[in-house]
């Protein structure tokens, strides 16, 4: 009895899924449980870009996270809906959330498919930018070249990730659709250890 107490199989089977990133992992406030839902394909591949990066420089993977990816969602749905060409996010309208954000926009008939994952795989890809100016710590210098999206994607204190999209057509009937990542904790934070 004690060891089937200890030894909960639901419960090591759920906790595996979740180091693997198989399924999300907020926790819900009213029960401090964790809720857990199978991911879609496109926030499945866009997990794996993550993680697969991460432990090639020995991080742990991040755990999908349906908070962050309602903040995510928000913040995506009010730039489809405006048709936003700066879609970066103010810090402090995300508090110790970090974020990626990426638009894609094709003509009529084209379809993007994986569009998360997409994402995911340029902000990774952003390591060919990044110079280490020094002790692996974030700097200003980053910025300017493009490699403050895969710092953010590979930052060590980081846990957690969400991903959501958004789309509109215009009146010539070209698509956009919007990706943002939004992280917890926040990294590119300067002097800070990014990995």
């Amino acid at each position: 009895m004690l060891f089937s107490t200890i030894f909960n199989p639901s419960s090591l089977l759920m906790g595996l899924q979740l180091l693997s990133g198989v399924m999300a992992s907020p926790i819900e406030e009213s029960t401090g449980s964790l809720v857990a839902r199978d991911l879609t394909l496109d926030q499945s591949k866009a997990l794996a870009a993550h993680n697969g990066r991460r432990r090639q420089l020995g991080i742990a993977p991040l755990v999908w996270d349906t908070g962050l990816e309602a903040a995510a969602q928000k913040h995506v749905q009010s730039l489809a809906d405006t048709k936003a060409r700066y879609i970066i996010s103010p810090v402090t309208t995300r508090m110790d959330q970090g974020e990626n954000s990426r638009a894609f926009t094709w003509t009529p008939g084209y379809k993007l498919d994986y569009p998360m994952e997409r994402a995911a795989s340029g902000w990774i890809d952003g390591q060919g930018n990044y110079k280490n100016y020094g002790g692996n710590k974030y700097n200003l210098m980053h910025q300017p070249d493009g490699a403050d999206y895969f710092t953010q994607a590979v930052w060590r204190a980081t846990t957690k990730v969400g991903i959501a999209t958004a789309r509109y057509v215009d009146d010539r009937g070209y698509t956009t659709v919007y990706v943002i990542a939004r992280y917890s904790v926040r990294g590119n934070i300067y002097g800070q250890v990014i990995w």
